[in-house]
């Protein structure tokens, strides 16, 4: 008897929450990845643009993740987001420098923006280092705004 009171009651419950639920809305997203591995300019701070999104108006989560690896002399691999060409946000790794170093490492980033009308948003790395190596951007590297 005590099984069936159970089952009725939380039948009733699931019943009652549906009842009030809101209907579900689906979240317009974008997202991008690259399908190949990019060098990074030779230049020290020339920025590379990885992704160029078009972002519609309203509040958005804006992630990204970027791997970088270098086997040379060691370099500051530097990753953000501009909105309209000023940085949001931006991460930095120290990659390269020998067996013995970190040869690669991932450079991630989430931010919370909300504009009230669309904007341009990039996705760019940069380098800076005494070498002349070069570092490169692993395949993969991802962009999300929801």
């Amino acid at each position: 008897m005590k099984r069936l009171t159970l089952c009725g009651s939380l039948l009733a419950i699931v019943g009652s929450a549906i009842g009030f639920t809101v209907p579900a809305t689906a979240i317009e997203a974008i997202f991008r990845s690259t399908t190949q591995s990019l060098s990074l300019p030779f230049n020290n701070d020339e920025q590379l643009i990885i992704h160029r999104v078009t972002v519609p108006a309203g509040s958005k989560v804006i992630t990204y993740s970027v791997t970088t690896y270098n086997f040379e002399v060691g370099e500051f691999v530097r990753c953000g987001l501009r909105a309209d060409g000023s940085f949001v946000e931006q991460h930095t790794a120290a990659v390269g420098g020998g067996i013995s170093a970190t040869n690669a490492a991932t450079i991630s980033g989430v931010t919370y923006r909300t504009s009230s009308v669309p904007y341009t948003l990039d996705l760019v790395c940069s380098h800076d280092g005494a070498g002349t190596s070069i570092p490169n951007i692993e395949a993969y590297a991802e962009l999300a705004v929801f």
